[in-house]
């Protein structure tokens, strides 16, 4: 069959994890490929959907890593896992690792989901309740205070025009933004020297650019262990873990990294030496590596501070977020109780006013 015709449609990214949980689960158990593919292809669920089409491709040929990235859709780096794993003859631990790396992942855009959910409602609130008071509570006193020509209150007016300005321009700045972004996105995307910049330059923003380094680091050295565990030497894992730093910027430095390995430099003055660990942290335990031959438990223990690290400054965030939309919400509340009582409390003086 051509191999256009065994491609199944892009599945998510969490039936890829289970997918990979549950077979390696089975593989660790001590039963062969094909039983543990058809084992996980009978479990159901959308996994399972992929485990058959993964087992219909291997009984028919192709190789555990070439049909995970036709019909499951496995990155490039994780592919490369699960061929490690293949040559090596230990399938069921690479397949763990594998599943562990996916899962950490996870976690980690459910922490960072999580921690912006909250600060992203407050805010929605707090545009909503502006803009209902701005464009349907407050302009009923504007006839009134036209009427006896008195001016409205300041921060009246402010609420006022607040609304006015959403509601007129609400879903046309939505709009506009969305165009902005996406020919901002398309851009950076296909121009590789402007993305590299931007790489660059976003490593350099506080917090931000921190929790990009580690989550690349993370990402590297858990990429790195696996593939040193499976087997693989370390020129040829580098080469491998190459494809899943994403920051173009990184990704520079860890090429300068093989290039110098391959040059005769040790990896401990290699990574310090191409920028990749200009702080010198990760080469002290390098070098205990070098003194061990280790290196598969070092990059390990590396992507472990890595991802202690990440999660930190994810717990920094969303302590920096919270308390600035509870700021934003409070002020704005404040604004709009002051824009709504300044004019009830106004009409009742010109009332008694105009009685006496």
């Amino acid at each position: 069959m051509p191999r256009s015709a065994m491609i199944s449609r892009p599945s998510s990214t969490r039936a890829r994890r289970m997918a990979v949980e549950r077979l390696a689960t089975l593989l660790d158990s001590g039963i062969g490929l094909a039983d543990a593919l058809g084992a996980g292809a009978r479990a159901g669920g959308e996994a399972g959907t992929l485990l058959s089409g993964v087992a219909t491709a291997v009984s028919r040929g192709r190789s555990l890593s070439q049909a995970m990235a036709d019909i499951a859709g496995v990155t490039q780096t994780e592919a490369a896992l699960i061929r490690a794993g293949e040559r090596s003859g230990r399938l069921d631990r690479t397949l763990s690792l594998l599943a562990r790396r996916m899962s950490y992942d996870a976690q980690t855009k459910n922490h960072l989901i999580h921690a912006l959910v909250y600060p992203s409602v407050l805010v929605i609130l707090t545009i909503t309740i502006v803009t209902a008071m701005g464009a349907f509570v407050i302009p009923t006193f504007s006839s009134m205070y036209e009427g006896l020509g008195v001016a409205l209150p300041i921060t009246t007016r402010a609420v006022v025009a607040i609304g006015d300005l959403v509601t007129r321009y609400g879903l046309g700045g939505v709009l506009i933004g969305t165009v902005l972004g996406l020919a901002t996105s398309a851009i950076v995307d296909r121009r590789p020297n402007v993305r590299a910049l931007f790489h660059a330059q976003w490593l350099r923003l506080p917090t931000f650019g921190s929790l990009a380094r580690a989550t690349t680091k993370h990402e590297l050295y858990t990429t790195l262990a696996a593939l040193l565990e499976a087997g693989v030497e370390l020129d040829r894992a580098i080469s491998l873990a190459t494809p899943a730093v994403t920051n173009l910027e990184l990704r520079r430095r860890l090429v300068g990294v093989r290039s110098l390995i391959r040059r005769g430099w040790l990896p401990s003055a290699a990574v310090v030496r191409a920028g990749l660990d200009p702080d010198g942290h990760d080469a002290s335990l390098l070098k205990t590596a070098e003194d061990t031959g280790r290196f598969a438990e070092c990059c390990a223990q590396i992507a472990a501070i890595a991802r202690s690290q990440r999660d930190e400054r994810i717990e920094t965030l969303s302590k920096l977020f919270e308390p600035l939309a509870i700021m934003i919400l409070t002020c704005a509340v404040g604004l709009t109780v002051a824009g709504v009582y300044q004019p009830i409390l106004g009409s009742a003086a010109l009332l008694i006013g105009d009685i006496r």
